[in-house]
């Protein structure tokens, strides 16, 4: 099977980014233990590769059919930012 899996991140300048990934699997048939390895390795990637960044979101679906596998979100500077620039109001 084939997937194409989507990264939101900050890169080392705090700058946002998306880096897409194409990724082959054996297989014919998606399943949850599949959608999970596959998050698992994606998580790995990042670890690896892009250990200076800070993962935003990652999103995985099935190239031919285009169903969304999965979706996480994370914590990143991206949410302090957008809360120190609009602090909530207090009574």
């Amino acid at each position: 099977m084939s997937f194409i899996a989507e990264i939101r991140f900050l890169d080392a300048h705090g700058f946002e980014r998306t880096r897409t990934i194409n990724v082959n699997t054996p297989g014919t048939a998606l399943h949850n233990q599949l959608a999970l390895r596959l998050h698992k390795d994606l998580l790995e990637t990042v670890e690896v590769e892009m250990r200076d960044c800070q993962v935003i979101a990652i999103a995985a679906r099935e190239t031919k059919s285009g169903r969304e596998v999965f979706k996480a979100n994370y914590l990143a500077q991206v949410a302090e930012r957008e809360t120190s620039e609009h602090p909530p109001e207090s009574d």
